[in-house]
């Protein structure tokens, strides 16, 4: 069975990286205090999306900031329950990338062990950034939405795709478009 075990738990202490400004972060157990806003921002500015493979540098923490615009000035459908909680998170949604790098996700969905780890770094900087008691069910999801919503944008505008990409993310754009309450708000977005 593939997951956080005891046996990890006890290489644990081993189980760390150093940080810009020096700190340790543990992958694995509970250290307290080691998440840092800015050490997540400085790697995040410095790890690029799509494994580089952009016709552009744009970096985690350039697609982060627009899945928080988009949270904070698209009008969806399903009103957010505490706007500001959702752009934290959609600025912080990312930070555990500051950690482990931005693993492509199709090689993502299959580690169980890396999403285990994910997992418990995520709740480790919701701790940090003072989400994880408040941010509702519905916002995570909202997140969620504006953070695949600026994957398509990003596709269809800065990584060279082929035809069937494209069809496919002209579809979850034409779905997208319900979700936000109109073409013309989300348009922006895309140019």
């Amino acid at each position: 069975e593939i997951g956080i075990t005891e046996d990890s738990y006890r290489r644990a202490d081993k189980g760390f990286i150093f940080t810009r400004s020096g700190k340790r972060v543990y992958f694995l157990g509970n250290k307290e205090k080691e998440i840092d806003v800015v050490d997540c921002c400085y790697s995040l500015a410095r790890n690029y999306r799509w494994n580089g493979h952009t016709t552009i540098p744009w970096s985690v923490a350039q697609h982060s900031l627009l899945v928080a615009k988009m949270i904070e000035e698209l009008k969806w459908r399903t009103p957010v329950k505490n706007k500001e909680l959702a752009i934290v998170k959609g600025l912080t949604h990312d930070f555990t990338e500051a950690y482990l790098g931005d693993l492509v996700t199709p090689v993502k969905r299959e580690i169980e062990l890396y999403n285990n780890i994910e997992t418990e770094l995520e709740k480790k900087v919701e701790e940090a950034v003072d989400i994880d008691k408040d941010l509702t069910e519905d916002d995570r999801e909202l997140v969620k939405r504006a953070d695949t919503l600026s994957l398509i944008i990003e596709a269809m505008t800065i990584v060279n795709i082929d035809d069937k990409y494209r069809d496919y993310c002209n579809d979850e754009l034409e779905r997208a478009y319900e979700d936000v309450r109109g073409k013309a708000i989300l348009e922006k977005y895309s140019k």
